[in-house]
């Protein structure tokens, strides 16, 4: 079941489909104390960068945007 998206997710103006995408197809996952960031890419294989932090009522995606620098080199670090 995917996660829910919470309305700070839409600030960069990523479609809840292309969110649900790169989430789908994570290749990194990083934890940053309440926040798990995943690094995947949406269905045109454009990098994203998605944070989920867990509820009671199950994960909510809080952050999407187009990845940044910083981890981008992680992820290509995955990908070879």
């Amino acid at each position: 079941m995917d996660p829910k998206i919470a309305r700070s997710a839409r600030r960069h103006r990523i479609s809840d489909e292309r969110i649900l995408e790169a989430y789908r197809h994570t290749v990194v996952v990083l934890v940053r104390g309440d926040m798990t960031m995943h690094l995947g890419h949406d269905a045109h294989g454009v990098p994203l960068e998605i944070g989920v932090v867990a509820t009671p009522l199950g994960p909510v995606i809080v952050h999407a945007m187009r990845m940044r620098r910083a981890w981008a080199s992680v992820y290509r670090r995955f990908l070879s």
